[in-house]
């Protein structure tokens, strides 16, 4: 599932593969990149443990965390 995707040293492969599989409804782009915007494994954690229920979403930088758009009226 982590086919050719970079994983920082800092965070270990296995560590991001388990959190790849605990969190497999998340889409995988959407996972990429919370890998890229997390700053350690916790930061990684709460990106993907806080993720919206429904689409579509956007990152939020102030918040640091993926949040869901209101729908267009």
């Amino acid at each position: 599932m982590l086919n050719n995707i970079s994983v920082p040293d800092i965070m270990g492969y296995e560590v991001v593969r388990k959190l790849r599989d605990r969190y497999k409804n998340i889409p995988q782009v959407i996972f990429v990149r919370s890998l890229e915007k997390a700053k350690s494994l916790g930061d990684l954690f709460d990106i993907l443990d806080t993720f919206p229920n429904n689409f579509p979403v956007q990152w939020d930088d102030t918040s640091r965390q993926w949040v869901t758009l209101s729908p267009l009226r």
